[in-house]
């Protein structure tokens, strides 16, 4: 594992530590249970997709498989989100927890995919060199030749995004009937942007966040 992984891990560490400054800053209530739940919710989330990527992947070629695969996330999460706030009233001050807890789980899956794609490098068997051309058809090779620091901003960037998904949704649950589809145009906006510049990719996603975030607060805190 060369250096340039390495610190893109101590990085990807900190995102969660400063989504908790953030939340303190804010005066969010941080509770434990929702936050394991949120982490639940998400790898609900991931489970649910399994089904569609096995038909997807049985009929459709790589390069349709790469442009649907990410239009599955809108669905899945939100609606999974959507009925944990329902069945847990989940209010808006408690909100940041779901979305705290949702958002860590998916760095520490980053990291492992981080690990799992520097191994992938070593391979030159048939499954390993599949697997290279989805990363290269996705713009991941792009990625991870990129500084790491424009990961961490990414992991940022996507944390932010989740925590202002269940804030919005815990102020009004109608609102995942613009959440859902955002959700899926923002990861294809990602597959867009990613094969042709990182430092673009990166600062509209960051801007995204930020306005998304932002609102979300002001919105709750009315």
């Amino acid at each position: 594992m060369n250096r340039k992984f390495i610190l893109s891990i101590l990085l990807l560490l900190l995102v969660p530590i400063l989504f908790l400054i953030i939340g303190r800053i804010l005066n969010f209530q941080f509770d434990v249970f929702l936050m394991i739940l949120g982490a639940l919710g998400w790898s609900v989330a991931l489970i649910l997709r399994f089904p569609f990527l096995f038909l997807i992947k049985s009929r459709y070629t790589l390069s349709k498989q790469v442009i649907l695969i990410p239009l599955l996330s809108g669905p899945t999460e939100e609606s999974v989100r959507l009925l944990l706030i329902i069945l847990f009233s989940i209010t808006f001050s408690k909100a940041y927890s779901l979305g705290f807890g949702w958002a860590t789980i998916e760095v520490f899956y980053a990291l492992i995919q981080t690990l799992a794609l520097s191994g992938l490098n070593k391979r030159t068997d048939e499954k390993a060199l599949k697997a290279k051309e989805m990363v290269k058809q996705i713009g991941m090779e792009n990625i991870l030749e990129a500084n790491p620091l424009w990961g961490v901003m990414e992991r940022i960037s996507i944390s932010g995004i989740h925590l202002s998904f269940s804030l919005f949704l815990a102020i009004n649950p109608f609102f995942v009937t613009i959440i859902m589809p955002a959700h899926s145009l923002i990861n294809e906006i990602i597959l867009k942007l990613s094969k042709k510049s990182i430092a673009t990719l990166e600062i509209v996603i960051f801007g995204l966040a930020a306005i998304l975030f932002i609102t979300a607060v002001i919105l709750g805190l009315r």
